[in-house]
């Protein structure tokens, strides 16, 4: 604190902020050396939950304390992603405890870590396809080189930044193990520490993805809306919307986050929630351009939302778990979840209510050709897919606020109150 550092990073938006409490309202004070209260974050997100350019941002964010740390003779002793959260949009540091002073002529001990949790994930990201950073969902630790190793193509060894940062480490482990090398006596100058972390900055810059067409990412290029139904769907959900002044709204099937985007409501929070990772990354780096700083894009698949994990399934919170929604929109997505996934629309309505006081849904009939290009690849058992029936179950947990049906089609939008 007295090094000015900590003044420097929350100045440059990089490290959370925080006060200091005389006493704890959580524990007895005696044989502690200080109480911090750090600047609360809206919403609490998962790297399991973002697209490649969120993993990307949050490590350049940590190279970025890390560099700066090292101009003021300290050093980050972890660099895990789970010290990285977005606020306003932007990656900040979170961990106010992960700094040390500066050991002279040791290595950056969290080098390896940083590797595993940042580097390797976007490497694998960047040669395969970009859903394959779920699975850090199964490896809170990251990915370990050995495991790269496994994963990543042959033509990954003419990749230099591989084959410093990763195959190096895989090499070093194993001559470690067999007595060749000990990795305590390793020593290395603060200068050749900063010539790492700027490599490392240009090795992350440089990553790009190479899977850049999915199902769903080019969906509004495709859509049959006519321009005069699109603008009229985008005009009722603003207005819905603002009508009720919420803090947080969940678009779940947000897509690339258009409707979210269109709403002008600068003081909540949007987190656009869609299981397409390239959807996704086309949100947040839209949101980027524009510098929107009140949209939040997940990686989420709603009929199979991030579960509680970690220790005692309750290290890392289930999405139910954080912050509530106050509006839940969840538009032309519920024929994907009742055809598509054989969700029951008692199933889907049940779980609105137990999440939010007020939803903007989309009714889609079975005439509709998005419903019927659903029904081609399988037996149409769905009778009671009516908006008879979508309303007779919906009024059993809400109330019709209002409704209106789209010009040109037969899509209807419902505004719902939780009873």
């Amino acid at each position: 604190m007295k090094s000015g550092l900590y003044e420097e990073l929350t100045g440059d938006g990089l490290l959370i902020s925080h006060r200091e409490l005389k006493k704890s309202r959580f524990s007895d004070s005696d044989g502690c050396y200080r109480f911090i209260e750090p600047e609360l974050i809206t919403f609490i997100s998962y790297p399991y939950e973002w697209c490649f350019s969120q993993l990307q941002d949050a490590a350049l964010a940590t190279l970025a304390v890390q560099k700066k740390a090292l101009e003021y003779g300290m050093s980050l002793k972890d660099a895990s992603f789970f010290n990285i959260q977005f606020r306003k949009a932007k990656p900040v540091f979170i961990d106010t405890l992960s700094f040390e002073k500066l050991q002279e002529d040791k290595p950056w001990i969290a080098y390896g870590q940083f590797c595993r949790h940042f580097l390797i994930p976007l490497l694998l990201a960047s040669y395969g396809n970009p859903k394959i950073l779920s699975m850090l969902k199964d490896n809170l630790d990251g990915v370990p080189p050995d495991m790269a190793a496994t994963l990543l193509p042959p033509s990954v060894v003419f990749n230099k930044t591989y084959l410093l940062h990763v195959a190096l480490q895989f090499v070093g482990k194993w001559a470690s193990r067999k007595g060749l090398i000990n990795e305590r006596t390793i020593t290395i100058s603060t200068k050749q520490v900063i010539h790492v972390v700027d490599d490392l900055i240009e090795a992350v810059q440089r990553l790009k993805l190479k899977h850049t067409v999915s199902t769903w990412n080019n969906y509004y290029n495709l859509t049959h809306y006519t321009k005069v139904a699109f603008e009229e769907k985008q005009r009722t959900v603003s207005h819905w919307v603002r009508s009720v002044n919420p803090s947080i709204i969940w678009d779940i099937g947000a897509n690339d986050g258009r409707f979210s985007t269109s709403i002008d409501l600068k003081s909540a929070l949007f987190i656009c929630m869609d299981s397409d990772p390239l959807a996704v990354e086309n949100c947040y780096l839209t949101s980027k351009a524009n510098s929107t700083t009140n949209i939040l894009p997940l990686v989420v698949d709603i009929a199979n939302p991030t579960p509680g994990i970690g220790w005692n399934n309750n290290e890392r919170l289930s999405l139910l778990q954080r912050s509530p929604a106050d509006v839940v929109m969840m538009l032309a997505l519920i024929h994907h979840l009742i055809i598509g996934q054989n969700i029951p629309l008692i199933f889907i309505i049940k779980f609105l209510h137990s999440i939010c006081k007020y939803v903007i849904i989309e009714f889609i009939p079975k005439e509709d050709p998005k419903v019927q290009e659903l029904l081609q690849l399988r037996h149409d058992i769905y009778s009671d897919y009516t908006k008879e029936y979508f309303e007779f179950i919906t009024t059993k947990s809400f109330e019709i606020l209002k409704e209106t049906s789209l010009t040109g089609s037969k899509r209807i939008l419902y505004f719902l109150k939780a009873k």
